[in-house]
C-alpha cells in the first residue's frame, strides 16, 4: 500500500478545508426522545450532541471515509491504493461534521410544558382539604406566593373567594397598583380552585414548547426568559399525583417572565420549567386533546 507524501497530505488538508461541513441525513420518521427534548430545554445541549454522535458513529465513519476519498480523488489519486487508517490519522482533524439537529428537531413533536412556580412554602393541597383546615391565608403560604406570582390584588382575591363560600383568615392588603394588570380573572381563578381535588400542587402555565428556540439560546448555562402566549392556559397540578384543578384559566395577555427572578419575597419564589411526560403527566392523567396546550412558548435570546 502507498502512503501519502507531504506535499499530497497538504494539497488533501487545503481541500478539506476548503470542502463544506458534512450533514447529517434524518429520515423524518426519526425524532428526538422525551429526555433529549428535557435535556435542551434544561440547557444541557452538549450531552445531547454526544448521545447523538454515539448512535451514529458507524453513519459519521462511512461520510468520513467519503470525504477522505474526495480529497485524495480531487488530486487524480486511487484511495483504495492507500490503508484507511493511515488516512483518517493524516486528516480526520480536517472534516467537519454538521449533526443536523435542527432538521432533527423540526422532525421531533413539539414537547408539552409546565411552567410552575415553586416556592419555599408547602404546594396547596385540595379545596376541601384547605378549607377544611382553616382556609386560604396571603401571608407566608404558597397561597400567597401565587397571587403575587399572577399579580393579583390580595384584597379582591379575598373579596372574590368570600363571596364563593370560602374561607380566607388573616390580612389581605389592598394593593391597588396591581389592578388591571392581573394576568387571569379572579373569578376563572376561583372556579379552577374551588375544583381543585389533588394534594401537592403547584401553580402552572402550560403550552407547547418551540424546541428550535431553546436549542438556539446564546448561554444554556444560564436562566432564559420565556414568552408565554395570551390565552395559554393556568391551574394547578401534581406531578407527583396525577391530579390537580381543570386547568381552564387563560392568560389575560402576552408576557415575558425571567426564570432568574424572584416572584415573590425570598429567593424561593421563581418559576421553573417542566417538560409533561411519563405516567402521571397532564396528557396521560388527564386525557386531553392537542388544542388544550394552546400556543408554542419560546425561549427569548
Amino acid at each position: 500500500m502507498k502512503k501519502l507524501t507531504k506535499k499530497q497530505t497538504d494539497k488533501a488538508i487545503q481541500f478539506l478545508n476548503n470542502a463544506p461541513d458534512l450533514d447529517m441525513y434524518w429520515d423524518y420518521r426519526e425524532q428526538l426522545s422525551d429526555e433529549q427534548c428535557e435535556k435542551i430545554i434544561h440547557g444541557r445541549r452538549d450531552e445531547v450532541e454526544e448521545e447523538l454522535w454515539n448512535c451514529c458513529q458507524d453513519h459519521v465513519f462511512d461520510l468520513e471515509k467519503q470525504r477522505i476519498h474526495e480529497a485524495l480523488e480531487n488530486q487524480g489519486l486511487d484511495p483504495e491504493d492507500y490503508q484507511d487508517y493511515e488516512l483518517r490519522d493524516a486528516l480526520i482533524d480536517f472534516i467537519s461534521i454538521d449533526l443536523n439537529i435542527k432538521d432533527l428537531i423540526r422532525n421531533t413533536s413539539k414537547p408539552n410544558l409546565r411552567i410552575t412556580l415553586f416556592s419555599n412554602y408547602d404546594c396547596i393541597n385540595s379545596n376541601w382539604f384547605e378549607q377544611s383546615n382553616g382556609g386560604y391565608t396571603y401571608k407566608e403560604s404558597y397561597f400567597g406566593a401565587m397571587v403575587d406570582a399572577l399579580n393579583f390584588n390580595p384584597a379582591i382575591v379575598k373579596k372574590v373567594f368570600e363571596k364563593r363560600g370560602m374561607k380566607m383568615p388573616g390580612r389581605w392588603p389592598n394593593k391597588t397598583r396591581r389592578n388591571g394588570k392581573e394576568w387571569v380573572d379572579y373569578n376563572g381563578f376561583a372556579v379552577d380552585m374551588e375544583n381543585q381535588s389533588c394534594p401537592a400542587c403547584n401553580l402552572v402555565i402550560v403550552g407547547k414548547c418551540d424546541l428550535l428556540s431553546f436549542w438556539e439560546r446564546k448561554d444554556p448555562d444560564k436562566p432564559v426568559k420565556l414568552y408565554l402566549p395570551q390565552g395559554n392556559y393556568v391551574g394547578m397540578f401534581s406531578h407527583m399525583n396525577g391530579g390537580g384543578s381543570p386547568i381552564e384559566c387563560p392568560l389575560k395577555f402576552a408576557l415575558e417572565i425571567d426564570l432568574a427572578k424572584a416572584t415573590g419575597n425570598t429567593d424561593y419564589d421563581h418559576w421553573g420549567i417542566e417538560v409533561d411526560y411519563g405516567s402521571y403527566s397532564i396528557d396521560n392523567a388527564y386525557g386531553v386533546t392537542k388544542e388544550f396546550w394552546k400556543k408554542e412558548i419560546i425561549c427569548l435570546k
